[in-house]
């Protein structure tokens, strides 16, 4: 079981509102890192996603910023960070506030951008594997990881992150 169990959301009750919404002043120094991490992570590979495309057909996650969505916006769950993705990213020109809590997942997409940062950095410290090297390779396994996943040959462990990012890259 990964280092980080769920974390406890820091979600503040709106005053106006019933809607969930994250409190964007909470953000730590390392908070602010991780989603740095994370235009970082979501930039590489979609740099190198464009450049072969064609071939490859893969869509990075929106709130994990791997490539693992076959299609955006389809409601397909990424198989490494579990969020479900309703099309809703506030990098392709919507004007969202991904603070706040939106269907179908539980949580806002900034804190699982945060959750998934932490998970990132645990699975790295645990296996010394830094998920950018050898981005060619990373894209190949994910791709093979949801070929089987979809005709039921592998399964995802619906609590570890890490664990999932174990299993795809064959750890």
């Amino acid at each position: 079981m990964s280092r980080h169990p769920q974390k406890k959301h820091r979600y503040k009750q709106g005053k106006q509102s019933a809607v969930d919404k994250f409190d964007r002043s909470e953000l730590t120094e390392a908070d602010k890192q991780l989603l740095t991490d994370f235009a970082a992570r979501r930039a590489l590979y979609e740099a190198y996603l464009a450049a072969s495309n064609i071939v490859l057909d893969l869509h990075c996650c929106v709130a994990c910023g791997l490539p693992s969505l076959a299609e955006r916006g389809q409601y397909d769950i990424c198989p490494i960070c579990l969020w479900e993705d309703s099309g809703m990213d506030d990098t392709m020109g919507h004007k969202i506030d991904i603070s706040l809590r939106h269907a179908p997942n539980y949580i806002s997409l900034l804190e699982a951008r945060l959750h998934a940062g932490e998970c990132l950095v645990d699975f790295q410290q645990q296996t010394g594997l830094q998920l950018g090297e050898n981005v060619a390779s990373t894209i190949r396994k994910l791709q093979a990881f949801l070929e089987a996943w979809k005709k039921g040959e592998k399964k995802l462990n619906r609590v570890d992150f890490n664990e999932n990012l174990k299993n795809i890259l064959a750890l």
